[in-house]
């Protein structure tokens, strides 16, 4: 199962505005490198937690679509974000910047597989799901209207019927199974 992802070309400053991704694109590699280890990690994890409410409005802004999502949700991924390390945070987007893996989702048309799709991801846009749909021989495409990134959060009981439908096709005696000789 694919969620809010993509397998390359992920732009990680598309929810910043235009005419500003272009320095967001530039700077971020250098700032990262350079706060993601030493005195500057430590200054960096106390500005982080001392910016709760600003922290709180912009994970709402950037993961979720829906507007009226429960504080409480909002609050428990804010806090997940606001306990990975900068270091770690950089280096995932360092690496997300050359992550490429489209040419091998021909292999994943061996076994079933369901993408789904945030509509309005500000983060992975569900063009990138279409995508991974369209390479994957046979994977299912689920499109949610209204939805954001942190779809898993947002719409928890439309993942746990996608998963159950899943695993239904996944255990079906319909679907070929690999030789393990």
């Amino acid at each position: 199962m694919l969620i809010s992802t993509a397998a390359g070309g992920v732009d990680p400053t598309v929810w910043i505005p235009v005419v500003l991704r272009p320095i967001a694109r530039q700077a971020a590699g250098p700032v990262l490198r350079g706060v993601s280890t030493g005195v500057r990690a430590a200054f960096v994890e106390r500005v982080r937690q001392a910016g709760g409410d600003l922290a709180f409005l912009g994970t709402r802004f950037v993961a979720f679509g829906d507007p009226a999502v429960s504080p409480a949700v909002v609050d428990f991924l804010e806090r997940i974000i606001r306990a990975t390390p900068v270091g770690v945070v950089a280096a995932f987007y360092l690496t997300l910047l050359s992550h490429d893996e489209r040419a091998s989702l021909g292999v994943l048309g061996r076994v079933p597989v369901s993408v789904v799709a945030a509509e309005q991801d500000r983060l992975v846009p569900a063009e990138h799901s279409d995508e991974l749909a369209e390479q994957i021989p046979g994977a299912e495409l689920v499109r949610v209207p209204g939805a954001g990134h942190a779809i898993i959060l947002e719409r928890p009981d439309l993942i746990n019927r996608v998963i159950t439908g899943l695993v239904a096709r996944a255990t079906s005696p319909d679907v070929p199974r690999a030789s393990t000789a």
